[in-house]
């Protein structure tokens, strides 16, 4: 049965997941907009966040915050999309100023002492990587552009920025370089791609990243996970949130524990899912543990070259292992697969 926490209460409880946390070698970590709002991304449904700046730039539109993040919305007239770049361009232009807080710095602590199989990140922000952190982005990356047309993948730019903040999405170098090429050669011109975010949004109806985290998810179930800790999400995202019930049931069945971290409350349907809430600020939280458990101690290699992060998100060296199962986790990217911030 779920037990609620707060910072100031409960001691002996938090001390007890300290505990556990530091004994645990097999943690998955699942993570959204919360854990990085004192980097200065603010959450986005949060007043005078990012969505009501566009609201008040495109009055016009009446726009809901999540359609800015709606493949359908986005390409409802060249006004939705001129908001959506907007939108992208404020983003990108925040992100870029931000820095790893102490959470993430936490977690790749937890990663040099071989305690964690793989986190799993709801943000595009790329604060993780930034900490040399390997993670699975369940909604992509901020830090790419990808063409609509080619698929080639640039790097998203302070040139590409500024097109954004302007309402424009640019043009594709890959395809514009080919299409140089076919008009000197005499040849009948080419689709020129635009190039966007390389990030989930809803109505997306691509597969692909939804399928690539299926297998992790199954690799991950093998390892026998014992300590399942959520942070700074809200819980909303149809595919975040069965990715959390699986992972919660895998632990339960190794008789580890399922800890929820965030500074709001979460709905009743999670009360069986869950063992431990701690409503609080998330960087406080992880400063209690470290100092209970003894991370405090060691200084987190942030401070030296980041480790470069690899394609699988695995934080141990990869080992040969056989083929996925096919089928399982499949509801994860058969419904709604959500963009934008936990």
């Amino acid at each position: 049965m779920l037990q609620k926490l707060t910072l100031t209460e409960n001691s002996a409880q938090l001390s007890e997941i300290s505990s556990k946390l530091r004994r645990s070698k097999k943690i998955i970590i699942v993570t959204g907009a919360g854990i990085s709002t004192s980097a200065g991304i603010p959450d986005f449904r949060s007043k005078d966040g990012l969505y009501d700046l566009i609201k008040q730039k495109y009055p016009q539109l009446k726009l809901k915050g999540h359609e800015l993040f709606d493949r359908l919305a986005v390409n409802q007239s060249p006004l939705h999309t001129e908001a959506f770049c907007t939108f992208m361009g404020e983003l990108k232009k925040t992100v870029s100023k931000a820095r790893p807080t102490r959470t993430h710095k936490f977690f790749r602590k937890l990663a040099d002492k071989k305690q964690l199989i793989r986190c799993y990140t709801q943000n595009v922000d790329g604060l993780e990587n930034a900490a040399g952190l390997e993670v699975i982005k369940v909604h992509g990356d901020m830090n790419q552009l990808i063409c609509q047309f080619c698929k080639g993948i640039v790097l998203f730019d302070k040139k590409y920025i500024r097109t954004f903040e302007n309402g424009q999405m640019p043009e594709c170098p890959s395809c514009s370089r080919e299409e140089n090429e076919r008009r000197e050669q005499g040849k009948r011109p080419h689709k020129i791609g635009r190039l966007h975010p390389n990030i989930t949004l809803y109505n997306d109806f691509d597969d692909s990243r939804g399928l690539q985290i299926q297998k992790y998810l199954c690799a991950d179930a093998r390892r026998k996970p014992n300590f399942l800790l959520v942070m700074g999400t809200s819980l909303k995202v149809h595919g975040c949130r069965q990715l959390v019930k699986d992972i919660a049931s895998w632990v339960h069945a190794n008789e580890g524990i399922v800890v929820f971290v965030n500074r709001t409350e979460m709905t009743k349907e999670w009360n069986f899912v869950f063992d431990y809430q701690v409503m609080a600020d998330i960087d406080s939280w992880v400063e209690l543990v470290e100092k209970e458990a003894g991370y405090d101690k060691i200084q987190a290699l942030i401070d030296f070259p980041a480790t470069k992060a690899g394609k699988n998100g695995r934080v141990r060296k990869k080992r040969k292992t056989k083929e996925i199962d096919a089928g399982i986790v499949i509801r994860f990217i058969r419904k709604e697969n959500g963009g934008g911030r936990g």
